[in-house]
């Protein structure tokens, strides 16, 4: 997700789409050359990557330990969907997993 953060609000203005290349309905990877486009994109719109999303189909939307792992090396508010719960809710990782509020405007 691309936006920017002003006074701790952050704002999302662009949606990044990647491929999953394990090709795989319980994990996702995101190649190298996908993530660098990413950052190269959202830096010639003057925006900065400020988050993640993703989904998790049979799952709360809390991250998982694979999500934590990643969470530590990609200091960004991580926003999941859970398919059985209908539900978003966005954490980051700050010393652990801390929750972060969302308003769906």
């Amino acid at each position: 997700m691309f936006g920017n953060n002003v006074n701790d609000t952050i704002t999302i203005r662009e949606i990044f789409l990647t491929e999953n290349i394990e090709k795989s309905p319980v994990n996702f990877t995101i190649s190298n050359e996908e993530l660098i486009t990413a950052y190269s994109q959202a830096e010639e719109m003057n925006l900065e990557v400020i988050g993640i999303f993703h989904s998790h189909p049979d799952s709360v939307p809390y991250p998982s330990s694979t999500d934590e792992k990643y969470m530590e090396i990609n200091p960004v508010t991580w926003v999941i969907f859970s398919n059985t719960h209908d539900e978003f809710k966005a954490y980051i990782y700050n010393s652990g997993i801390v929750p972060v509020p969302v308003k769906i405007m």
